[in-house]
């Protein structure tokens, strides 16, 4: 009876020791995530735990759902901190620290047409040490004020760029020369718009749809279609005339 029961004791510690080898723990919301040299997040750094998926286990929680259009500061125009190497040093000299972050203008949303621009600026001043000894003082701009703008771009020889609308239109003075419903946006030339129906053509200059014999004078080549008389001949075979008995 003793032994029996010294051999469920030692199942029991055994399996202990496998569940807490093998059962990893998730990284808490607060425990720091262990990074690699260049401040990526490294999965080798800790090969016994699966790495933090922020669907899962992020900031906002394990299964809440964020509603983009409740949290503009994830996509839309803003300054955020970014990198920005330094300019070279007019004198050869080498940076200890070559870049910083700064806040620069960016979004998370393209616009067609609109680009995130800055709308203002300030100098920022910092002082860098240099490998060789000594330091330097390097400016950079950084983006205080952002806001969406129209991006200007090069429109076709016919069209003229709107700022208010953002797009490239046609010239006042192209669409005066026809309607309203003659006038294509595309080409900036008058076109007719309409589609005949059956047995009707299209008259381009009056823009509307006509039978065909009410467009006039037409470019085919109708002499073909005249009848021309011809000449009666006055030779006639010699037929016999009918045998007079055989009616009688």
């Amino acid at each position: 009876m003793s032994r029996q029961l010294i051999l469920l004791l030692l199942v029991v510690v055994v399996t202990c020791d496998e569940e807490e080898q093998g059962s990893p723990t998730l990284p808490t919301e607060n425990e720091p995530l262990v990074t690699n040299d260049s401040g990526n997040f490294s999965t080798n750094a800790m090969p016994d735990r699966p790495y933090r998926d922020v669907n899962q286990f992020g900031v906002y929680g394990g299964n809440e759902v964020t509603r983009l259009r409740d949290h503009k500061d994830l996509w839309d125009c803003r300054p955020f901190p970014q990198i920005v190497y330094f300019d070279p040093d007019p004198e050869g000299k080498t940076y200890s620290i070559p870049a910083v972050r700064i806040d620069k203008c960016g979004s998370a949303w393209l616009k067609k047409g609109i680009t995130c621009d800055v709308t203002n600026q300030e100098i920022v001043t910092y002082e860098v040490d240099l490998i060789n000894g000594g330091s330097a003082l390097v400016q950079l701009y950084k983006d205080v004020t952002c806001a969406w703008m129209c991006k200007k771009r090069v429109c076709d020889s016919n069209k003229i760029f709107n700022e208010s609308s953002c797009s490239c239109e046609c010239r006042r003075e192209d669409r005066a020369k026809c309607s309203r419903a003659n006038f294509n946006s595309n080409t900036c030339e008058c076109r007719c718009n309409i589609k005949c129906g059956r047995n009707k053509v299209l008259d381009e200059k009056e823009c509307k749809c006509v039978y065909p014999s009410s467009r006039g004078p037409s470019n085919v080549d109708r002499t073909k279609y005249i009848k021309r008389p011809t000449e009666l001949s006055n030779s006639y075979p010699n037929v016999a005339p009918p045998d007079a008995s055989s009616y009688a």
